[in-house]
């Protein structure tokens, strides 16, 4: 009977020692791993960040199209005309109280803006040379002047459209020449 008693008694212990190993993680076993989670994600933060800026746009094209948009919606969340101003033939942009946008520089691509009218335009070199606009105003109602924009790509000419109303360029017309 002796032996039983003992035999419950190390039956005890051991069921004791069970009970501690399933009773779950330590505090510093989660702080551990709470630091370590909050490691991996501000390395990802500041990674992701970094790819961001790293793909934004490099297209002299995509990024005046991109600035025309920006300067809309700036002129519509101040509630006033807003003229965006080019200099040195189309590469620096200047609007609003001291905002500016320089075009990425890409060799052999040339963007810039032109007369909405294709009345003044020149051959020369076998290259038809538009007469460029250096202002184009934006109003408070989100529509902006009517404009063009040329693309010089070697010897490829592209001339998109700028819809006054949504100042975004309009999808090339199939029928054109």
């Amino acid at each position: 009977m002796l032996d039983v008693g003992c035999w419950m008694l190390d039956v005890g212990r051991s069921r004791t020692s069970r009970q501690r190993r399933a009773r779950g993680f330590t505090l510093v076993e989660v702080l551990l791993v709470i630091l370590i989670m909050g490691l991996i994600s501000s390395v990802m933060i500041t990674g992701s960040s970094a790819l961001f800026n790293a793909s934004q746009t490099e297209d002299p094209e995509e990024a005046l199209l991109a600035l025309l948009q920006t300067v809309r919606l700036k002129a519509v969340e101040d509630g006033m005309t807003l003229d965006l101003v080019t200099e040195d033939e189309g590469f620096s942009y200047f609007y609003g109280n001291g905002h500016s946008k320089t075009l990425p520089e890409v060799e052999g691509v040339k963007v810039r803006l032109i007369k909405a009218e294709g009345a003044q335009s020149v051959l020369l070199g076998g290259q038809v040379e538009e007469t460029p606009v250096n202002s184009l105003r934006f109003f408070n109602d989100g529509t902006c002047a009517p404009v063009r924009v040329q693309v010089q790509r070697g010897n490829v000419r592209k001339v998109l459209v700028i819809d006054p109303w949504t100042c975004a360029a309009l999808p090339p017309d199939p029928n054109a020449r």
